[in-house]
Order: C-alpha cells, then structure tokens, then sequence
C-alpha cells in the first residue's frame, strides 16, 4: 500500500475510479496481530500488515492507500479524536466511501469486506476483467445488464447504476459478493445469447449470475430488465 497525506486525497479521488484507503491510528498500526480471548476461543485482531496482506492479490484491480494524517479524518467526518482505524472503499470518483470496515476487526470480516468491494459500483466487463469479474474464487454474484450502444446506453447505464447504489444501501444479502456490471449488447451479443439467452432485440436486459448454483436468478433479473426499461 502506498502511504499518502491529506493533499494527495484529491488527486487520488479524481484519478482512480475504485480504491482502498486504511487510516491507521497507532493502536492498530503498532502490531501486526494482537491476539484476544473471545468466547473460550481464540480470536485473532487484524492491523496492518494484515491488511497488507488481504489487499495485495487485488492491486493489480484496484489500489490501495494508508495514512495516518488527521485531517483526512476530519476531512472525511470521521470522529475527532479517531476512535479507531478504519478501512474505507471509494468508488466511481465519489468523495464519500462507499462502505466503512472499523478496527479491530476479524480476518473473515476483512476478507469479505475487501471481496464485497474490490469493483466499483458497477464495473463495464470487458476481456481484460472478464475472468476475474465473472470466474473470481470467491464466486461472486454478479448483477449483469447488457445496454445499448450511444445515448440510450448511458441512460442505461445510469439507471444501472442506481439500482447498485441502492442495492448496496440494503439490498438481499447473499454469502458470497455481489458485484454489478455493464456489457455492450451489441459487441458482446453471440457470447450472451449463447450464455444466457439474450438477444440484441432483447436490449436492454438484466441477467443475474450465481456460481454457487451454476445458474442464473431469473425472478431478480427479470425484475432488473424492467426497471432498466423504464427510462
């Protein structure tokens, strides 16, 4: 992870459509792992290099940063003084993060945090993320909607992106992540007929990919095209 001040966040922000950024206070950043008593059971806490750790098999999908500068909490609305350190994930150039993991934390709890947000909001599959997008280990969901070409798309697009927000507010959980993304229908139009039945006279349509169960969620999916319809 790189470390960074207060005057890099714009620039970071503005550059980088999806990223990490643990701040660390030095309770959390002073040992690697503290091990506690919790329920008879061993439990260990995770601090940095745990963190470290976690997030680098991602960083060639999206970056990370730690500091320890005070203002980015205060510039973030973070409690002042901070309470604890806190992994945050931005997405899509917005100021606000998406999702907040505070610490100490667990190493499941880190691992799905990180998993659940390791994409944008809504990522545009393409060949250089299909793999990882649609064949990860953690066999992620993923929300797919295949849209339009030109202004038609990106109102799509838009509506697209509106229901992951939503769904991101307190939507159906699932055990593993749910990711969202966007395929042009025309481009990509033999590999989703063939994979799922669309068809480019189908556009825009919705389908939603569970590979725990090797199919797809058709009640959700059909739900999804119709509100990508109502632009």
């Amino acid at each position: 992870m790189e470390t960074i001040k207060f005057d890099d966040f714009e620039r970071i922000l503005a550059n980088d459509e999806a990223f990490f950024l643990y701040l660390q206070t030095f309770d959390t950043a002073v040992s690697d792992v503290v091990r506690v008593r919790l329920d008879m059971r061993d439990t260990f806490l995770i601090s940095q290099e745990s963190v470290k750790k976690t997030l680098e098999p991602f960083l060639n999908i999206i970056p990370a940063y730690t500091s320890g500068d005070p203002r980015l909490y205060a510039n973030l609305s973070i409690a002042k003084p901070p309470p604890t350190s806190v992994l945050l994930a931005f997405s899509n150039n917005e100021k606000r993060p998406i999702a907040t993991l505070a610490f100490p934390t667990d190493h499941r709890t880190l691992q799905r945090f990180v998993n659940t947000h390791r994409f944008p909001v809504v990522s545009h599959l393409n060949s250089g993320n299909y793999n990882a997008l649609m064949k990860s280990e953690s066999r992620a969901v993923v929300v797919l909607a295949a849209v339009h070409s030109g202004e038609a798309g990106e109102k799509e697009k838009a509506k697209l992106m509106s229901i992951a927000k939503a769904w991101k507010k307190g939507g159906r959980p699932f055990q593993q992540p749910v990711w969202f993304a966007w395929v042009e229908g025309e481009r990509w139009g033999s590999w989703l007929r063939q994979s799922y039945g669309i068809k480019k006279s189908d556009l825009p349509a919705a389908v939603v990919v569970d590979p725990s169960v090797s199919r797809s969620i058709r009640h959700w999916a059909r739900r999804l095209t119709s509100e990508l319809r109502v632009l």
